[in-house]
Order: structure tokens, then C-alpha cells, then sequence
């Protein structure tokens, strides 16, 4: 989707489809007023951040027992041993091998697991060859990620 950029209206900037009004309107705005679904929002946001703050440590044991070579959810000082509380493997190996089944599960090796097709926004006279496109366009994403290191 395109950016807004000043002074372009939002039609010139997504093409709605033949007859219809485009799909994305601009928020009405007055100076001075607050935006009572961004004041909403905000609320939400401090809300769930306040939540997420009091399991932070937690997360952070978690993350630094189970992937104790990476950078956690906070910033660490340079140097700072991470595997001083780990006494077995199991966490470490246990990350690895669900993260390697999830992947192998959505993407499985050597199949074709997505085809690029087009939407519903493009004409219906146009589909088909789009469709033909997008199938060349799909067949070269598998030819690369097949010729990759990408499953392993």
C-alpha cells in the first residue's frame, strides 16, 4: 500500500476498482480537538504495556535459560556470561527442535506450499492472466528457496 505523502489525496493514491469509491478515507481532523480512537488506542496500549511489564522478568528467565547466546527482551552489557544458571540442555535443544517442527509443519520441505494468485481487488477480466504471472513469479521463489539452505 502506498504511503500518504502532503498534499495527495488518498484516491490518487490507491486505484479503486471500476465504479466503486476507493476503499480508505481520510480521518476528519480538527486542530485543536483530540482523536478520541487514537486517545482509545493509547489507553489500550499503556493498559496491555503495564500488564506485559509486571511478566517481564519472567520472560526474561525464560528467554535467557532457552536461548542463552542472543540478546533478551532488554539490552545486555557486553561480556555478561548467560549460561552461568543452565545445568542441562533441555530447554536449549527443546527451543530448537519445536522451532525446526513448526517450520518443517507450515513450510515443508521440497512442496509447494503457497501459490501467488490474484485478489480480489483485480478485475475479473484481468485475473487470468495475472494469475499466469504469478504463477512464474511462484515458481522461481521455490526454485530459490529449494536451492537455498532455507530448511536447514
Amino acid at each position: 500500500m502506498a504511503a500518504v505523502t502532503s498534499g495527495m489525496p488518498t484516491s490518487e493514491l490507491v486505484p479503486a476498482a471500476a465504479g466503486a469509491a476507493s476503499p480508505i478515507q481520510p480521518m476528519p481532523y480538527t486542530p485543536g480537538l483530540r482523536d478520541p480512537i487514537g486517545a482509545a488506542v493509547i489507553k489500550r496500549y499503556d493498559k496491555a504495556k503495564a500488564i506485559w511489564d509486571r511478566w517481564r522478568p519472567l520472560w526474561q528467565d525464560i528467554y535467557d535459560l532457552c536461548l542463552p547466546q542472543r540478546r533478551g527482551f532488554q539490552i545486555t552489557t557486553e561480556g555478561r556470561r548467560n549460561t552461568l544458571q543452565i545445568f542441562d540442555e533441555t530447554a536449549v535443544t527443546g527451543v530448537q527442535e519445536f522451532a525446526s517442527s513448526v517450520a518443517t509443519t507450515m513450510m515443508p520441505p521440497f512442496s509447494r506450499w503457497i501459490d501467488l494468485r490474484a485478489g480480489s481487488s483485480v478485475p475479473k477480466n484481468q485475473r487470468e492472466q495475472i494469475d499466469v504471472a504469478l504463477a512464474a513469479v511462484t515458481e522461481a521463489i521455490f526454485e530459490v528457496i529449494n536451492k537455498s539452505n532455507f530448511h536447514s
